[in-house]
C-alpha cells in the first residue's frame, strides 16, 4: 500500500508530456531586473543609477520577488555591447531581460516638472510584454529618498496585483522545443561545439546534465554538434566565464559557434518520500572567428523526485530548455553567415 501511495503522489505531480517550463507558479518567487533610471540633464549625474540601486534594495525585501544581481546584469550587458538604462526601447529591454533570466523588468525616468521631482516607473513582463506604470511626485526641494521608497512600494504592489498578466502561463517543454525548431527552420545553423562546467551539491559533476540536454535540443533542431577536444577543459570554461578576454582554443577549422556555460544544482528540501532540487544554467554563445558574444541566457528550474539526484537532473533539464528557448532564436537572429 505504501508503494501505491508513493506512486499516486508522483503521478499527481507529473504533467502530460515533458515537464512544464515557463512562468513562475503562484508560490514561486518572480525574477526581477531593475535597469538604471533615465535622468533629465537638469538633475544630478548618477541619480538614475542610485535610484535603481535603492529600488532594487527595497524590492529584494519582498518574499515573492527574486532580484537579478545588478552587477552581473551590467557585466553581461557590457559584454554584449548593450545599454542597461531606462532609455532603451521596450523591444530591446525585453530582449535584455530574457538574456539575464528576468521575468519582469523595471525601467523608468526621473525628471523635474513645475519645481517637483517626478519618478515614472515601468513594469514589463519579458515574455508577455505587458506593461504597467507607476508615478510618484515630490514637493519642491524634497530629497528623493521618500519618493524612491514610495515608488518601490508601488512597483511591488503592481507586480503582486498583476502577476497573471505579467507572467506567461506554464508551457510544456515539448512545445518550447517546437518553437525553437520553428526559429531555425529554413535556415542553415552554424556548426557548434558546447562545453558546460557543472556542479551538483557543491561538487564538480563528472558529466554535465545541462550539456547533454542542450546537445539533444541542438541536434533535434538541425544543428551539427561537433564534440570538443581536450582543449575545452572545465578549467578553461571557468577561466573564460571569469574573464571573457581569455583566448578561445583553436577551433576555427571545425567550429563556427561555441556555447560555453555553467550549471549548478542543489537539493533544497526532503519531505518524505520526495526530494526537491533547484538548478541554474547560464550559457553564452560565442562566434569563434571573432570572439564576439552573440547571446547570453540564464534560467533556473525546479525538480521533484523520489531520488535526490533525479530531482536535480529534472531541475537542470528544465532550466536548460528555458535557456535554449532564449538562446537559439537569438543566435539565429544575430548569425551573419
Amino acid at each position: 500500500m505504501k508503494i501505491l501511495a508513493v506512486f499516486l503522489v508522483l503521478l499527481a505531480l507529473l504533467p502530460a508530456g515533458r515537464p512544464a517550463a515557463g512562468g513562475a507558479t503562484v508560490n514561486e518567487a518572480v525574477r526581477v531586473s531593475v535597469f538604471d533610471f533615465e535622468t533629465s540633464p537638469a538633475l544630478t549625474d548618477g541619480l538614475g543609477s542610485e535610484i535603481a540601486d535603492m529600488v532594487n534594495a527595497y524590492l529584494s525585501a519582498q518574499p515573492n520577488l527574486k532580484m537579478v544581481e545588478r552587477t552581473e546584469m551590467q557585466k553581461i550587458l557590457a559584454e554584449l555591447g548593450l545599454s542597461g538604462t531606462g532609455s532603451v526601447d521596450q523591444e530591446q529591454a525585453v530582449r535584455i531581460g530574457r538574456m539575464v533570466g528576468a521575468e519582469i523588468l523595471v525601467t523608468g525616468r526621473v525628471f523635474p516638472i513645475d519645481g517637483e521631482m517626478v519618478i515614472v516607473a515601468r513594469i514589463i513582463g519579458t515574455e508577455t510584454t505587458r506593461v504597467f506604470g507607476n508615478v510618484v511626485k515630490g514637493l519642491p526641494g524634497e530629497k528623493p529618498a521618500r519618493l524612491i521608497e514610495e515608488v518601490a512600494d508601488k512597483i511591488a504592489s503592481t507586480i503582486g496585483d498583476n502577476r497573471t498578466e505579467l507572467l506567461p502561463p506554464a508551457v510544456l517543454a515539448d512545445d518550447k522545443i517546437e518553437l525553437i525548431r520553428q526559429a531555425v527552420q529554413g535556415r542553415t545553423p552554424p556548426r557548434v561545439s558546447i562545453r558546460i562546467y557543472e556542479e551538483s551539491g557543491g561538487r564538480a559533476a563528472a558529466q554535465s546534465v545541462a550539456e547533454t540536454e542542450m546537445i539533444s535540443i541542438l541536434t533535434g533542431c538541425g544543428f551539427e554538434v561537433i564534440q570538443p577536444g581536450e582543449e575545452l577543459s572545465p578549467g578553461w570554461v571557468k577561466t573564460y566565464l571569469e574573464n571573457s578576454t581569455a583566448g578561445i582554443p583553436g577551433l576555427k577549422d571545425r567550429v563556427e559557434l561555441l556555447l560555453v556555460g555553467e550549471a549548478f544544482s542543489e537539493t533544497t528540501d526532503h519531505t518524505h518520500p520526495l526530494f526537491s532540487s533547484k538548478g541554474r544554467v547560464e550559457i553564452r554563445a560565442i562566434e569563434v572567428s571573432s570572439g564576439r558574444i552573440l547571446a547570453v541566457a540564464r534560467k533556473t528550474g525546479t525538480g521533484v523526485d523520489l531520488l535526490a539526484r533525479a530531482s536535480a537532473v529534472d531541475a537542470l533539464e528544465k532550466a536548460t530548455v528555458e535557456v535554449a528557448a532564449i538562446l537559439i532564436p537569438e543566435i539565429m537572429n544575430r548569425w551573419s553567415r
